[in-house]
C-alpha cells in the first residue's frame, strides 16, 4: 500500500513539474542580455545551455520594433508601403503581425505591409518571436483633406478670374477713352478746316 502510494506520489509530482516545464518562458541564449554592463546580475549568462527556461526580465534583451515609410503623411487612396524593422537575432524564426486602430489585420504576416489608405489610421507590427513579442509604437497615417485643397483651388481660380476681368474692363474702358478723345480730336480738327476754308474763299461783287 506505501508502494502504492510512493509511485502515485511520484506521478503526480513529476506530472506537475511537467505542466510548470510546459508553461515556463523558455529562449535561446541568444536572448539573453549578457554583454551589457548589467549582464552580472543575471546568473543564467555564466551558464553553458544553449536554452534557457523561466529566464527573468533583467535577463532578456530589449528588442526594438519600428516602423519605417517614404511619409506617414499620404493623398486619399494613396497604396502605402509599411515595413517592420526589428533587430533580433537573424537566425531566429519570427512572425509578424500587423494592426489597424489596434484591430488586428488578418492574412498580414510579412515584414512588409502594402494597403491604400482612405482615411486617417493608426498602425502598429507586433514581432513574435523565441525571445517573446515586440511591438512597435503606434503610428498615424493621416490623409491629405481633399476637400480642403479643392476649395483652395477653386478660390485661387476665382480670384485670379475676377483680377482678369476687372484688367481687361479696365483696358476696354482705357481704349474706349483714347478712341472718344481720338474723334474728338478729329472732330476739332475737322471744324477748324471747315471754318479756315470758309474764310479764305474770295467774295465776288
Amino acid at each position: 500500500m506505501a508502494v502504492v502510494g510512493v509511485g502515485l506520489t511520484s506521478f503526480l509530482v513529476s506530472t506537475l513539474l511537467y505542466h510548470v516545464r510546459a508553461n515556463s518562458t523558455c529562449m535561446p541564449s541568444e536572448c539573453l542580455n549578457c554583454s551589457s554592463s548589467n549582464a552580472g546580475n543575471c546568473l543564467l549568462c555564466s551558464g553553458n545551455s544553449t536554452s534557457f527556461c523561466d529566464v527573468p526580465m533583467t535577463c532578456s534583451k530589449d528588442f526594438k520594433v519600428q516602423l519605417i515609410a517614404t511619409s506617414f503623411t499620404v493623398d486619399e487612396g494613396t497604396q502605402l508601403n509599411l515595413t517592420c524593422v526589428q533587430d533580433l537575432p537573424q537566425n531566429l524564426t519570427i512572425a509578424f503581425e500587423w494592426s489597424k486602430n489596434n484591430q488586428l489585420i488578418k492574412g498580414e504576416n510579412r515584414s512588409i505591409l502594402v494597403m491604400k489608405i482612405k482615411e486617417t489610421i493608426t498602425l502598429s507590427c507586433t514581432v513574435r518571436s523565441p525571445c517573446g513579442d515586440f511591438s512597435s509604437a503606434p503610428q498615424g497615417v493621416t490623409v491629405n483633406d481633399q476637400a480642403g485643397i479643392i476649395l483652395l483651388i477653386c478660390g485661387v481660380s476665382a480670384v485670379v478670374i475676377i483680377i482678369l476681368l476687372a484688367v481687361i474692363m479696365k483696358v476696354l474702358i482705357k481704349r474706349n477713352e483714347v478712341q472718344r478723345e481720338a474723334r474728338k480730336r478729329h472732330r476739332q480738327t475737322h471744324m477748324q478746316n471747315i471754318s479756315s476754308t470758309t474764310t479764305t474763299v474770295p467774295r465776288y461783287w
